[in-house]
């Protein structure tokens, strides 16, 4: 449903209101109001991702703002552990992937920036890394079928869940899983072989999806 919602599928009258808007205001100040109206119970997610959209094409300054956006509420999301947050966040990344890389990062790039080392939002407690799992785990069967690669990668992934869980229990430098400098195993041994996988899996565009997989069966 959220792909219908990008700048190319909004009807005229209402890019026409959204460019209206910053008009009167100045970019901060949209994005401020943009983030007052997040924080509200009921979010009409139609028209707020399809005005992000607007401002993403129309308006340069945009993407910085959005970034900024989701920075505080990725911050945010791990200091209290806040799914909906997370659920905000993704949202509005995804939407301004919708708008193609000349406009905003791609899904996977965003993902790769915020989650794919050692310094990103997760790297800070083995807590942080179980709740971004879990959130991930719980999109995969709400996620649109280009997010899931194929079955073969599928299953594949799932070979490995269990070896995955009990290297990620047991390791004491759990955070090299999530990038190749880490991955000091002997070549060629099992737990080497497990290691290599997931890192494969989340720098790779192909199944940068397929993480919750390779972590819980």
């Amino acid at each position: 449903m959220q792909s219908q919602w990008s700048f190319a599928k909004t009807s005229g009258l209402m890019t026409s209101l959204f460019c209206k808007v910053c008009v009167i205001f100045r970019m901060e100040e949209v994005c401020s109001h943009l983030q007052q109206v997040l924080e509200t119970l009921e979010v009409n997610w139609q028209n707020v991702l399809s005005c992000i959209s607007t401002l993403l094409v129309y308006h340069t300054h945009t993407q910085a703002c959005l970034k900024e956006l989701l920075s505080q509420l990725l911050s945010s999301a791990f200091h209290s552990y806040d799914v909906e947050k997370m659920i905000t966040a993704f949202l509005l990344a995804r939407q301004g992937a919708l708008e193609g890389p000349a406009i905003f990062p791609s899904y996977s790039d965003w993902f790769k920036i915020s989650f794919g080392g050692s310094s990103g939002y997760h790297g800070n407690s083995k807590k942080s890394l179980v709740f971004l799992l879990k959130f991930l785990s719980d999109l995969v069967p709400f996620d649109p079928p280009q997010y899931l690669k194929g079955d073969r990668s599928v299953s594949r992934a799932k070979i490995l869940s269990v070896q995955l869980i009990t290297l990620l229990a047991d390791s004491s430098d759990w955070l090299s899983l999530f990038h190749q400098s880490g991955c000091s195993m002997e070549h060629g041994s099992e737990e080497s072989s497990a290691y290599t996988s997931v890192v494969s899996m989340v720098t790779t565009d192909l199944c940068v999806r397929l993480m919750p997989f390779a972590l819980f069966r």
